[in-house]
């Protein structure tokens, strides 16, 4: 006899915007090996930028052909994406902490807030994503993580447990946040937005529960092998 085990469905949802990158445009380019940076801030009240100011650090590697490499912003689409050609390594900083002022001890986990989410277009596999949050007394909590299919449809998230050291920072008084995206070789991605999200994590009793389904499974199909 089969045993079918039903998970509910798990989506993490978003509750707090930090950038929809619908304000701000910002185009950094070049064909040579170097370090970009370019900063807009927000004059708009109610503005969607984490803090009202964007820090952008675009950081070229190698480019042995010196060919063009580029990130922009672009407000109409709402999208912040790089275009890397043949041979090319690149990383993309994006910095949130009002120009070096600091956000003032924001509160990542209000609202329920676990994680954060982002949002592609598209991305080719192998785009690695570290996030740092610094807190108000200057404490760093880091988290990491390769993004290794391609094309995400859902929100790629990163759980604030997973992190390295979670305990490193305190989350609800974050004072900078910064996001780092590392892709791979010559690759590309199209991002329309970041944000802090709460994401379901399953108990531990439910994992232990699935664990113990799967070797049902494994066990009876073996048995049936044996049998035949």
């Amino acid at each position: 006899m089969w045993v079918l085990i039903v998970l509910p469905a798990t989506g993490a949802t978003l509750l707090t915007v930090l950038d929809d990158f619908e304000e701000g445009s910002q185009d950094l380019q070049t064909d040579q090996e170097e370090t970009l940076t370019d900063a807009y801030t927000s004059s708009q009240p109610g503005s969607t930028i984490m803090g009202g100011v964007r820090e952008i650090v675009f950081e070229v590697t190698d480019n042995p052909r010196e060919r063009n490499a580029r990130v922009r912003v672009q407000p109409g689409p709402g999208r912040l994406f790089t275009r890397l050609r043949t041979g090319t390594t690149a990383s993309v900083t994006v910095r949130y902490n009002r120009g070096g002022t600091g956000l003032g001890g924001i509160d990542l986990r209000a609202g329920g807030a676990n994680g954060f989410g982002f949002e592609f277009q598209d991305a080719n596999a192998g785009l690695g994503i570290t996030v740092a949050v610094t807190d108000t007394s200057g404490r760093t909590a880091t988290g990491a993580f390769t993004q290794a299919a391609a094309n995400p449809v859902d929100p790629v998230t990163l759980v604030f447990d997973d992190f390295s050291n979670p305990a490193g920072a305190d989350f609800s008084a974050a004072d900078s946040i910064e996001f780092r995206f590392d892709p791979a070789v010559a690759g590309d991605f199209r991002m329309t937005g970041t944000g802090l999200y709460f994401v379901p994590v399953p108990e531990p009793t439910t994992a232990v529960l699935t664990v113990a389904a799967l070797g049902v499974l494994l066990g009876h199909r073996r048995r049936r092998e044996k049998q035949g």
